[in-house]
């Protein structure tokens, strides 16, 4: 199933851009300025999502990103 994928402000949380994963998993968010960002991963009919920081580094070749989503019955999301 798809994924939404957030790119936020990481200063004031506002989302700048938002897709859906492909079938094979992946996203794009080509033309991101350089910079440190929140990206938030919300699964299908997931009522909260993963915000983790990440940095964006256009000289970089190539990157990839492994998360497994879940939870816990204590109220704590990781």
């Amino acid at each position: 199933p798809p994924i939404s994928v957030e790119l936020l402000d990481p200063v004031s949380g506002n989302r700048l851009r938002k897709t859906q994963t492909g079938s094979d998993g992946a996203f794009d968010f080509s033309g991101a300025k350089p910079g440190r960002y929140y990206l938030r991963v919300t699964p299908e009919g997931a009522t909260e999502g993963l915000t983790i920081g990440i940095g964006v580094d256009t000289s970089a070749n190539a990157a990839s990103l492994e998360l497994e989503l879940g939870g816990s019955d204590c109220g704590l999301h990781y």
